[in-house]
């Protein structure tokens, strides 16, 4: 259910930082600045602060790319008005975000409903991108019939061990390992558009597909999908709708669902002189980001907290005076 992994969501995020979900209710983030007043004095107690700014992403599903926008400029001005209260010859700051988000139009068609009706009595749940079969055996079939008869754009599946194979309207793609790289082949059409742009079929780690495929409509895809197929609770099935289609899932202007650069891609803005070797890098996987910071930590950043107690006490003898 979506309300309990939103709860859980919250559940991983730290004390202080919690109310910011508040301010990701459009609208509500106009007084983001409050949270903002305080960074400058919990700088002086805290190794490491996160502020999440969740709204530009609320305002991009729910009102469009008007409201969005807005949202990242009112970051822009309260953003601006910290950095007048700090030290940056003492501060690192890193800005970044999650995800991109694309804007579209709906697809008319229930996603579940279609799942269904293509996958019948072997459909065992969906939970939207993962499809779970009675009968994995049968997950080949199952993949090319949903691309087939329905507006899903592709379906992915592990094969073996080290072959993934994915499907689209006009033919299949596979994505093979060995020895930590990687290698895309595809029959029929070079969905992908790898090939085109000076792709032969080599064999590349993560970071060199990324390389390679960051400025093509679908970047970094071959390790974006492996890696999550690998995962063991994943789904026998993984379907993909990309804009400018919206799954009907998000009946709203915005979406992510996608392989594309909008809904993959995005900036990492760094400042700072603990940062200063990453300059130069030209493109970086997000999950890689604190990793490549050899002197970031997270352990022990927060003091103990402060102890607090609430009690009632009265006179014990019934006496309405408590």
């Amino acid at each position: 259910r979506g309300y309990i992994n939103w709860f859980r969501l919250v559940s991983y995020i730290s004390r202080r930082a919690r109310a910011c979900f508040i301010y990701g209710a459009p609208w509500l983030d106009t007084f983001t600045f409050l949270p903002f007043l305080n960074i400058p004095e919990l700088l002086e107690t805290y190794g490491v602060i996160e502020f999440y700014w969740f709204a530009t992403d609320a305002l991009g599903h729910f009102m469009g790319p008007k409201l969005y926008e807005a949202s990242i400029r009112r970051f822009d001005r309260y953003f601006g008005a910290l950095i007048k209260r700090l030290n940056f010859d003492e501060l690192n700051v890193i800005i970044y975000c999650d995800h991109g988000m694309s804007f579209g139009k709906f697809i008319n068609v229930d996603q579940r409903k279609e799942i269904e009706r293509i996958v019948g009595g072997n459909l065992k749940i969906f939970l939207r991108p993962h499809i779970y079969l009675e009968d994995p055996d049968k997950k080949d079939k199952v993949a090319r019939d949903i691309v087939l008869e329905s507006e899903i754009d592709f379906t992915f599946y592990r094969e073996n061990p080290h072959r993934v194979v994915g499907y689209f309207d006009q033919g299949k793609m596979i994505f093979e390992e060995k020895e930590g790289k990687l290698r895309y082949l595809f029959e029929s059409e070079d969905v992908l558009g790898y090939y085109s742009t000076g792709y032969k079929g080599e064999w590349l780690t993560d970071l060199e597909w990324l390389s390679q495929t960051r400025d093509s409509r679908f970047p970094g895809v071959p390790p974006n999908i492996y890696n999550l197929l690998s995962n063991e609770k994943t789904g026998d099935i993984v379907m993909v709708i990309n804009p400018p289609k919206i799954p009907i899932h998000f009946p709203y202007p915005g979406n992510h669902a996608g392989l594309t650069s909008t809904d993959l891609m995005m900036p990492i803005l760094l400042r700072g002189p603990q940062l200063e070797h990453l300059y130069g890098w030209e493109e970086m996987w997000l999950h890689n980001l604190y990793t490549s910071i050899p002197e970031l930590s997270f352990e022990n950043n927060e003091p103990a907290r402060e102890k607090n107690s609430f009690s009632f006490w009265g006179s014990g003898y019934g006496e309405p005076n408590s």
